[in-house]
């Protein structure tokens, strides 16, 4: 066993601290009997660690990277380690992800910028893959917190001779337009990717063509303890690829706790998704905001496409604050059929043609997002939103002519040109160079500050 993560000899240690951190999460009362009998607690959950062990410091916002162990070169000092490299290899990710299509590429990159803005420190949490696919259609398990309120199981994409050519001509399709970028995606998205029963011999393939198995989320993890064990432990041989099981009740966290051994699930994320445990947060996207009326914040974490084999369509998408226009917290700007591999690349030629603009002409109005506030001082200015995402300008030509562009973006009544003309007649001695007017408005766009109408065709409402 090796992983990019850890070393093989910390590994019973770290497996320890996990399963501490996973009580204290995910069952509740447990953190209050650690406050209350540190010792009685470890000893209470077979916990085969000591308080200098488990000491640390947690920073006010919770991010893991950022806290201490209180004393070096103990067990805690190494998880913390651990999980900063974890989450830096989320990061390295989101990299990886960049799509070989130069065109791609650069309305891929303005959309991540948008949602920094839009979702602030919750995007962080996105890879935005190019890349995706599904192999059935619908999900048998129908979770009330589904973000993306996924159908009831119609269909499943059977490995038959016909599909296997199928499923390895659509894997090359994407990896020739995308590049390696295309195998940072899942099998999985509106789905349960273990409702397929031939899921192994689909990630086979998916390996083969890009040298990596594809990262899995399932609520199914316990339907099948062998079936899970051993899709674990082909990930965890690979080491460089993290599971998610979401864990939707006590007695479910119950059963993989003592069906699995801590280190078997050293790579595997439990995501508690049931009200009662202590780190559970639910967003109101999908199924859920429907129940309760109320929307927030996406699960969706593409920008790209999303292949669907058992229906043969291709959509494009990407992430949005959920809202009532947007109730599952995304976008898809188009849906198209395709019947066999060669049409599928045709499809996604056509798609980044039509729908992945990255310039604004000059007879386009432009709007900035309303989430945006705009303050200006003597010798800057800032774009700030509610989710703590600033840009800041302190060139002096810049605060001159933001300080007349800024209010008439946010009118959004203005064209390209007209604006243009109206900053050099209203700016004092009227010197400023219309290239370097239309550069900041070109930079404007490319920050994702500018009203996407592919997006939003009726302006944004979020």
């Amino acid at each position: 066993m090796s992983s990019i993560f850890y070393d093989d000899k910390d590994l019973k240690q770290l497996a320890e601290v996990k399963r501490f951190m996973e009580y204290l999460a995910l069952v509740p009362g447990v953190k209050e009997e650690f406050e209350q009998e540190q010792q009685a607690m470890l000893d209470r959950y077979h916990l085969d660690l000591t308080l200098l062990d488990v000491a640390m410091q947690m920073p006010a916002n919770g991010d893991i990277r950022h806290a201490k162990a209180i004393h070096p070169n103990r067990a805690m000092e190494k998880y913390i380690d651990f999980m900063k490299k974890k989450l830096d290899w989320r990061d390295e990710l989101r990299k990886r992800c960049e799509p070989k299509n130069e065109t791609m590429q650069k309305w891929r990159q303005r959309q991540v910028i948008r949602c920094e803005g839009q979702l602030g420190i919750k995007n962080a949490a996105l890879i935005h893959a190019p890349f995706t696919v599904e192999l059935a259609s619908g999900c048998s398990i129908g979770c009330h917190f589904c973000g993306l309120n996924a159908g009831k199981l119609k269909k499943v994409f059977i490995y038959t001779e016909e599909n296997a050519v199928l499923w390895r001509g659509v894997l090359q399709a994407a990896k020739e337009l995308l590049g390696d970028s295309a195998g940072y995606g899942t099998c999985y998205y509106a789905t349960e990717p273990l409702d397929n029963p031939d899921y192994e011999k689909f990630i086979a393939d998916y390996k083969e063509c890009f040298h990596r198995l594809p990262q899995i989320t399932t609520a199914a993890g316990t339907r099948d303890i062998e079936r899970t064990r051993q899709l674990i432990h082909e990930m965890t041989e690979e080491g460089d690829t993290v599971y998610r099981l979401s864990i939707r009740s006590l007695e479910e966290l119950n059963l993989i706790f003592d069906n699995f051994t801590r280190e078997e699930l050293i790579l595997v994320e439990l995501l508690p998704q049931y009200p009662e445990a202590p780190s559970s947060g639910f967003v109101n996207a999908g199924r859920l905001a429907e129940e309760k009326g109320e929307h927030s914040g996406t699960i969706a974490c593409l920008t790209g496409f999303v292949v669907n084999m058992c229906d043969k369509t291709i959509r494009l998408t990407t992430p949005t604050n959920a809202c009532a226009e947007y109730p599952t917290g995304e976008v898809i700007l188009c849906q198209e059929n395709f019947k066999d591999a060669d049409e599928l690349a045709e499809k996604m030629q056509d798609i980044i043609k039509n729908h992945m603009k990255i310039l604004i002409g000059p007879k386009e109005k432009l709007e900035l997002y309303p989430y945006y506030s705009y303050t200006t001082k003597k010798d800057k200015v800032m774009l700030s939103t509610d989710a703590f995402y600033q840009i800041k300008f302190d060139k002096p030509d810049a605060i001159k002519s933001l300080n007349l562009m800024v209010p008439k973006l946010m009118e959004g009544t203005y064209t390209k040109s007209e604006l243009t003309d109206y900053l050099r007649e209203h700016e004092e001695g009227g010197q400023t160079a219309p290239e370097y007017i239309f550069w900041l408005l070109n930079f404007f766009w490319k920050q994702g500050l500018i009203v996407d109408h592919d997006l939003y065709p009726d302006g944004y409402k979020g």
